[in-house]
């Protein structure tokens, strides 16, 4: 995963240093243009059930679910979830990781397997 990170890093340089904190929406479309460039497989704002005592509550959009591949050292499907705030909070915090604790009780297979997340903040100034 040492690899995807990397890349990550070099991804969201790239971005900030071309379009800056713009806003989220922008962010998200350019880092979907990375991917499809540098053949990261994803399916982006992929909808999740949050769920509470094996519950749903509520259904959520994840920004990313990442596919795992093997040229980036990633062995299993992450959540990255992109914010665009002047520091992460613990609210972003919290949102991923209801993400990572509900996921396995979807019904589709590759959240099921899900059990790591990023949080991406593009610093906002």
């Amino acid at each position: 995963m040492k690899k995807f990170i990397n890349k990550l890093k070099e991804i969201s340089i790239n971005i900030y240093d071309g379009i800056g904190a713009y806003d989220e929406t922008s962010l998200q479309t350019a880092i979907g243009i990375e991917f499809r460039e540098n053949k990261i497989k994803f399916l982006r704002e992929f909808n999740i059930e949050v769920f509470y005592k094996n519950y749903p509550l509520t259904l959520n959009e994840l920004d990313f679910l990442i596919y795992p591949n093997k040229d980036f050292d990633l062995n299993e499907p992450i959540i990255l979830e992109t914010k665009l705030l002047t520091k992460l909070d613990d609210s972003s915090r919290q949102q991923l990781k209801n993400y990572l604790k509900s996921a396995p009780f979807n019904s589709y297979e590759d959240l099921k397997r899900i059990n790591k997340g990023i949080l991406l903040n593009f610093k906002k100034i």
